[in-house]
């Protein structure tokens, strides 16, 4: 018996890879996605459709034969954007999903005091102790005057005194 199979390549779309976000240039939620013929990509944020633009946009960064390479990047994205994002991969042979959790900033004043990152020190309850040593600050802040006054005086006495008998103009010249 002779068997034929035809192959034509044609096959629904995967998500070959979904990672969590990483801040670069931009924040990126990265994807491989592979589909014959190519998926088109779409992204839900918490089940809602994301409009595309100019701060928030797919990029493929890489196309081999068979996979598809790149990110969704996000310009500055802030608390609102913190969510589940879920990628949708469709062409006429089906579509496939996955989703992947991004944080991208904790809410302000959501009271997570420890996290320093976010929230500064405060003032309350710190005091801040005198230099133990405040004799060597005189001392310096004294050889500072000192050598001023004299560096002041060298000036002076250069500027106003006569002839210096050290000079090079006189007989010997």
């Amino acid at each position: 018996m002779d068997r034929v199979i035809e192959t034509s390549g044609h096959v629904a779309p995967r998500i070959t890879k979904l990672s969590d976000a990483i801040p670069d240039h931009h924040w990126c939620i990265p994807f491989s996605v592979a589909g014959n013929p190519k998926p088109t990509l779409s992204w839900l944020h918490d089940g809602e459709e994301v409009p595309e633009g100019p701060y928030l946009h797919t990029r493929v960064h890489e196309v081999s034969e068979r996979e598809f390479h790149g990110c969704l990047q996000l310009d500055s994205p802030t608390h609102l954007n913190n969510g589940h994002y879920t990628l949708v991969a469709t062409n006429i042979y089906g579509n496939v999903s996955k989703v992947v959790d991004a944080h991208f900033m904790h809410t302000p004043g959501d009271g997570l005091e420890s996290d320093q990152y976010y929230y500064g020190v405060t003032t309350e309850g710190y005091t801040i102790d005198p230099p133990e040593d405040r004799v060597a600050v005189y001392v310096v802040v004294g050889i500072a005057a000192v050598a001023l006054v004299g560096f002041l005086l060298m000036l002076v006495i250069l500027k106003f005194s006569g002839n210096s008998k050290f000079g090079i103009k006189g007989k010997s010249s």
